[in-house]
């Protein structure tokens, strides 16, 4: 046989074995149902909410997060799961002594919906901030409605369609996350 014949056949033996070795280390990615659920339904009605504070939800030992699969809340690679707001949540929950279980939301619309009927722990509150002079979307203006929200006079406001909000809780935890958001934001920014 020819050096050339002989060095090809070499060469295809070598290919052959490599792939073989590389498909059996090679494990497909684990599916994101198996991890954590996923949360597929649409256009859900908007419900009463439940009333529940940080104290129950430490009775009952889990911390329910509603979050969308992406890059910066929530995902998962290689069966770890990553994310910026994944890794603060994590912090609060593990800080309060809870357990924290993602529940993946693909519809975001839904989310109000969810989070009113207790399916994860502000919109009365940014409507409030607007009817009221204020930004729906600063946490400033939002998070001073939610505390109101617990007040009789705001409560029969016609743009609260979801009643009475135990307000501290969600109060303490946001200004927590945005907190620790600026400390991050200024390695990354490089401030």
């Amino acid at each position: 046989m020819k050096v050339q014949t002989r060095l090809f056949l070499l060469l295809v033996l070598a290919l052959l074995c490599s792939s073989l070795i590389t498909c059996k280390r090679h494990q497909s990615p684990p599916v994101l149902e198996a991890v954590d659920p996923i949360d597929r339904r649409s256009d859900l009605p908007v419900g009463a909410p439940i009333s529940r504070d940080l104290d129950e939800i430490k009775r009952g030992g889990t911390l329910t997060v509603l979050a969308p699969y992406n890059s910066t809340t929530y995902f998962v690679y290689r069966g770890e799961p990553f994310g910026y707001e994944y890794e603060l949540l994590q912090s609060f929950a593990r800080d309060q002594g809870l357990t924290l279980k993602m529940v993946v939301v693909t519809d975001l619309k839904s989310i109000y919906s969810m989070l009113n009927r207790g399916e994860g722990d502000v919109d009365d509150a940014q409507r409030l901030a607007e009817k009221y002079g204020g930004n729906p979307k600063s946490w400033e203006d939002v998070s001073y409605w939610l505390l109101q929200e617990s007040t009789q006079q705001y409560i029969a406001d016609p743009v609260v369609k979801f009643g009475f909000c135990r307000g501290l809780e969600p109060v303490i935890y946001v200004t927590f996350i945005l907190k620790r958001f600026d400390h991050y934001k200024q390695f990354v920014v490089g401030q």
